[in-house]
């Protein structure tokens, strides 16, 4: 019998080591080009001061064009994330011209479980305002370079392989591939208050209900399924 391990060490899950992939083994969803995505009725609240989390692994560290995540409420306030080649676009703004910040896609980013945190920025005022406060990997605070355009598109509304489709002369015209995401979560950074909560393990609707609040996907790809080196459910 094999067993799951890191750094060198079993994991331990419920009082008993996991075991390799076998009977029982939980499937995180392929996207491979497809998306999950909501009803522009059914909107997730991200106005404010919000922060997005979730777990993220990549299989590679470069030669993307991919729109990863995208969330846009009832204000026109919006967090997404796309990636291009090896550089990371997150936008918190909420009109035009579009403001965003770009970040490094590190070579150690790939093939890892990457625990992901967007800030909104409550504080600043004027277009720095529009800038995410932060942006984490693993807790540790990635450095960007801010930009914004007068020039951009975006398709599809709300949910996962949605959101921008270019930012100025970047251009995503892919869907969230060559990767996956789960245990999604919009917390309110004032409060402590987790709003809405999606797992995601699996490529069914009945995987990607809310478990907090009551925005449930509306719609889903025919996408199928992936494991993950050192997955453990939440």
């Amino acid at each position: 019998m094999s067993y799951l391990t890191y750094n060198g060490k079993r994991i331990i899950s419920n009082n008993k080591y996991v075991t390799g992939i076998g009977a029982g083994q939980i499937y995180l969803a392929d996207f491979n080009n497809d998306g999950v995505r909501f009803t522009s009725e059914d909107i997730p609240e991200i106005s404010g001061d919000m922060k997005l989390t979730f777990k993220m692994y990549l299989d590679v560290s470069m030669n993307y064009s991919n729109r990863i995540i995208y969330f846009e409420g009832n204000n026109n306030d919006w967090v997404g994330m796309s990636i291009v080649d090896s550089s990371i676009f997150i936008s918190t703004s909420s009109g035009f011209p579009t403001y965003y910040t770009v970040y490094p896609l590190l070579p150690s980013y790939a093939q890892n479980i990457l625990n992901i945190e967007i800030r909104k920025n409550p504080y600043a005022d004027g277009n720095a305002k529009y800038y995410p406060y932060h942006f984490m990997i693993n807790d540790v605070s990635v450095q960007g370079i801010n930009g914004f355009v007068t020039s951009s598109s975006k398709t599809e509304g709300n949910g996962i392989g949605s959101g921008f489709s270019t930012i100025g002369t970047a251009s995503f015209p892919n869907r969230m591939d060559k990767g996956t995401l789960w245990d999604i979560k919009i917390t309110e950074v004032s409060t402590g208050l987790d709003l809405h909560y999606w797992k995601g393990y699996g490529n069914t609707a009945g995987d990607w209900e809310d478990l907090i609040g009551t925005i449930d996907v509306s719609a889903i790809d025919a996408m199928g399924t992936r494991t993950v080196p050192g997955f453990i459910p939440s």
